[in-house]
């Protein structure tokens, strides 16, 4: 049984693609909640006649972002709930040396420098997760995962086991400081490609930012 949301899934290339440690998952964009926040790091300038306030650059970002997991039957439920147990697990660290990074793309909302459509699959290799977590997805921490099923649909029942129709996953996402530009004042050398003169962090929602090095300012 199909609700077409897969097709329209890969037929956009929109899906939530979190990957870790060589392997990937991946999720529908049933979208129930999305925020962006980015937090300034602040000096106090004191002079004799007033104090003023000056920027030295960003703190910190994060992303929340709560989305869906519907299922259409029982054994959709099922691929369903192992995605949210291999989510689970890539969020456990093994031992204390493995960097516990995760690397999540989702369309122009939530990448690293590229807004563009991209495609992947779950389960796929480790040279693909390679070329992702360099060039596509954005490095983050999870401080916090919920799982949260949706008891007013309730449940299918196989085999005396019970997967929820419909479960909402609720990801808190800390950006790491060298994804992009942090704790300094940002120049023409720091942000701004050499050759586009294009503002990687202006680049968040697949909106170039340029830069006038003259002006020393940003535009459209």
């Amino acid at each position: 049984m199909s609700d077409y949301s897969s097709d329209y899934t890969v037929a956009k290339n929109s899906k939530i693609i979190i990957a870790a440690n060589n392997i990937f998952v991946t999720f529908k964009p049933f979208i129930d909640s999305y925020s962006f926040d980015s937090t300034n790091n602040f000096i106090e300038v004191k002079s004799l006649d007033n104090i003023t306030q000056k920027t030295t650059g960003e703190k910190e970002r994060k992303y929340k972002i709560s989305f869906n997991v519907p299922a259409v039957d029982a054994k959709e439920a099922i691929v369903n709930h192992k995605k949210f147990h291999k989510l689970l697990r890539m969020s456990m660290p093994t031992d204390q040396t493995r960097d516990n990074s995760f690397f999540v793309k989702f369309a122009n909302l939530i990448h690293k420098e590229s807004p563009n459509s991209y495609n992947i699959s779950d389960g796929s290799n480790s040279s693909r997760f390679s070329n992702f977590n360099t060039n596509v997805g954005l490095q983050c921490k999870v401080s916090n995962l919920s799982y949260q099923p949706d008891l007013d649909l309730g449940f299918f029942d196989d085999g005396g086991m019970f997967f929820a129709k419909n479960y909402k996953i609720d990801l808190d996402l800390e950006v790491y400081p060298g994804s992009y530009p942090v704790g300094k004042k940002y120049s023409a050398a720091d942000v701004a490609d050499s050759k586009t003169k294009k503002v990687k962090p202006g680049n968040l929602f697949g909106f170039p930012v340029k830069y006038n090095s003259k002006r020393k300012s940003f535009g459209d």
